[in-house]
C-alpha cells in the first residue's frame, strides 16, 4: 500500500476518512438504468449508447 511506502520514505501524510455513500450510488445507478431502459423502449436512445 502507498501508506507503507510513504512511511518508508518519511513522507508526511494524513489519512482521510470518507463517508460510505454506496447506498446513494446504487440508487443513482438504479434510476439511471431504469430511465435508459424506458428511453430505449420508446426509441429515444441512440444505437451507439444501447448496450
Amino acid at each position: 500500500m502507498k501508506q507503507e511506502e510513504y512511511k518508508k520514505e518519511e513522507i508526511d501524510w494524513s489519512y482521510i476518512e470518507f463517508v460510505d455513500n454506496q447506498d446513494i450510488l446504487d440508487l443513482i445507478e438504479k434510476v439511471f438504468l431504469s430511465n435508459s431502459a424506458i428511453l430505449k423502449l420508446i426509441g429515444f436512445m441512440p444505437l451507439c449508447l444501447v448496450p
